[in-house]
């Protein structure tokens, strides 16, 4: 049985406060990290998280320079994994990372930059999966490496082979 234990939360940086506006989410001060969890997984990254070195660097400059830590807002709570995933994706996506070509914007998450840009031409089992989850554009699927595997093996498609640019489901997919 699912639960909706999940929550989206953003980090914010306490030395640049200010009007932040991106589409829908405006901030006092100026976000920096987007994550999806549940329990106290909006507090691991101040523990030094290995995942993303300049993340941590980050939340080590603030702590030195105004003498607090980083203050972390929880946006959403009481959400089920699969929409905690979409939400945190559009916010990623809307307020834009300082790694993406296509989403500039202040967040360090690097979802952005191990992702795979998948355009779908023509596979019924992808439209319907589109059609399902309507929080994905039409014409472009942005997706993190082990999503994007998970993704495929859902669908049954060989994630390993889609990679290496063999398609037999008429996908392009393009590494940005």
């Amino acid at each position: 049985m699912k639960k909706n234990i999940y929550y989206v939360y953003v980090y914010l940086d306490v030395s640049k406060p200010g009007k932040f506006e991106y589409g829908e989410y405006t901030f006092d001060f100026e976000p920096f990290y987007v994550g999806k969890g549940s329990n106290g997984r909006d507090r691991f990254h101040l523990k030094g998280s290995n995942h993303n070195k300049e993340f941590s660097k980050r939340i080590k400059d603030i702590k030195e320079s105004v003498g607090i830590k980083p203050m972390i807002v929880r946006i959403w709570e009481d959400l089920f994994e699969d929409d905690a995933y979409s939400i945190e994706w559009k916010m990623i996506k809307t307020i834009g990372t300082i790694y993406s070509k296509n989403y500039k914007g202040p967040l360090m998450n690097k979802a952005f930059t191990n992702v795979l840009d998948v355009t779908v031409f023509g596979n019924p089992s992808i439209k319907t999966y589109i059609m399902e989850h309507p929080y994905v554009p039409v014409q472009e699927i942005c997706i993190g490496k082990y999503r994007f595997i998970s993704f495929c093996e859902n669908l049954k498609l060989d994630s390993k082979k889609l990679i290496k640019g063999i398609s037999d489901c008429g996908w392009s997919l393009t590494i940005v």
